[in-house]
């Protein structure tokens, strides 16, 4: 899902907190994190305040376009997974939410929020169209290419099951069943897998799978 972030002139958040345990991301003697696109913010989960009774408190904020141009001398747009939501604080008008993770797309120049919250899906129950057979075959090829410090994109992923489809089934009905996977069902099942997305505004096959 797409998020905004208002941060300092100098991409940094406007607050810090110097007790919260970062995983990922670079952090100022203040304890406040850096905003810049492309990075990717993890912290641990359980220094998240999951108290929604408490407004401003630990944790990676995200919040509203409303909520977020006037928070911060700039707006970045931030992609992140529901699973990463830990609270939504009651103050405010419930415009904002604290999460352990999100990633930091782009620097949004717009005077109006996106009309779609869900980045790149159209409408599905947000479960992968593909079986088992080529779920054991996508997570080996993504391990593989993970572990290796390959770079492993939507499109390769892809490419790959359709190879497999092609080489392993004849049945032309059957094929027929695989031809409409798209990149968003791809997605869907990184994420069923445990694995991360590092996703590409341009174009959605050549995001990248993280660890």
């Amino acid at each position: 899902m797409l998020g905004y972030k208002g941060v300092r002139e100098d991409h940094f958040s406007c607050s810090g907190n110097r007790t919260t345990r970062v995983i990922s991301g670079h952090v100022d003697g203040q304890g406040r994190i850096r905003n810049q696109v492309g990075d990717y913010l993890e912290v641990e989960r359980s220094d998240v305040d999951d108290n929604r009774e408490r407004g401003c408190s630990s944790g990676l904020h995200v919040g509203s376009f409303d909520y977020a141009k006037g928070f911060g001398n700039i707006t970045k747009l931030v992609e992140f997974n529901p699973k990463d939501a830990v609270s939504v604080p009651s103050d405010c008008e419930y415009q904002k939410l604290r999460v352990c993770a999100y990633t930091v797309l782009e620097e949004y120049e717009h005077e109006e929020s996106i009309d779609d919250a869900v980045y790149g899906v159209e409408s599905h129950d947000g479960s992968s169209k593909i079986d088992d057979m080529l779920r054991e075959e996508a997570e080996t090829f993504i391990w593989m290419k993970v572990k290796r410090g390959d770079i492993v994109t939507v499109r390769d992923i892809l490419n790959h099951l359709k190879q497999i489809v092609n080489r392993v089934v004849d049945n032309d009905m059957i094929l027929g069943e695989y031809e409409s996977i798209s990149s968003n069902d791809i997605i869907d099942l990184v994420y069923e897998l445990g694995f991360r997305m590092r996703l590409n505004s341009d174009s959605i096959s050549d995001s990248v799978v993280t660890s």
